[in-house]
């Protein structure tokens, strides 16, 4: 919590006692067609802060979906998304927020050479803005990210000798890893 003193405001971390959630989660990871593979992650819990000067008793949820769209011969599209309801943290409640980020991927040479542009939080949207309780203070927080653009150009140098399949999976001799 905070305390004045003088004129001057002093942070005291102080214990809120413990929680108690209850969660329920749920994953997918798979091909819808065959140019489309999604990976979904949901998740739902509830939870209890008996001590909390803040919100005691939350329902959180947040669900992620990414989407991987591959053309032969035009390259891979990827599409993610994050949504996440208000959640209590201690004394702290954060607000929901939600993004959308793009990115393009393209192989050149044999697949040794990638290039790969995206935008991350392409509408602005994803802010961290919460509300915090404490005994002796109360306060309001708000932080907003800027959408980040980028570009990457990645060599992958390939080795002429490839391993032999008996020195990866052999647990027995140390001479044939060898």
């Amino acid at each position: 919590y905070f305390e004045t003193i003088g004129g001057k405001t002093y942070r005291q971390t102080i214990n809120f006692g413990s929680q108690t959630a209850t969660e329920l989660n749920y994953a997918f990871n798979g091909k819808l067609l065959p140019w489309w593979r999604v990976n979904v992650q949901a998740m739902c819990n509830y939870v209890t802060i008996p001590q909390s000067y803040n919100q005691k008793y939350s329902w959180q949820q947040s669900l992620t979906w990414q989407n991987y769209l591959t053309f032969k011969d035009i390259g891979n599209f990827e599409v993610g998304t994050i949504w996440q309801s208000d959640v209590v943290l201690g004394n702290y409640r954060a607000k929901g927020r939600a993004c959308l980020d793009l990115a393009y991927n393209r192989t050149f040479c044999h697949d040794q050479l990638s290039l790969r542009v995206g935008a991350n939080d392409v509408f602005h949207s994803f802010s961290d803005k919460g509300h915090q309780i404490n005994p002796i203070l109360e306060y309001r927080f708000y932080g907003k990210r800027y959408t980040q653009l980028y570009v990457r150009l990645t060599y992958t140098f390939k080795s002429k000798h490839s391993v032999r399949r008996d020195q990866i999976e052999n647990d027995n001799s140390v001479r044939n890893r060898m």
